[in-house]
């Protein structure tokens, strides 16, 4: 069976003030920091066939 994942960016400082970032290039927090990281240890076990992003 075919599976279908999907996930946003990681937590920004905009984030934590409730603010729309838009298209702005924000860094990620700590907290942002650990979530990508958790999410690549995922994938690491959960390899996917194709990627698409926007």
């Amino acid at each position: 069976m075919k599976k279908i994942y999907m996930f946003r960016h990681g937590e920004t400082p905009a984030d934590n003030m409730n603010r729309l970032a838009g298209s702005h290039n924000m860094s990620l927090t700590e907290n942002g920091k650990m979530q990508a990281e958790r999410l690549v240890d995922f994938f690491k076990k959960n390899p996917i066939e194709v990627l698409f992003f926007k």
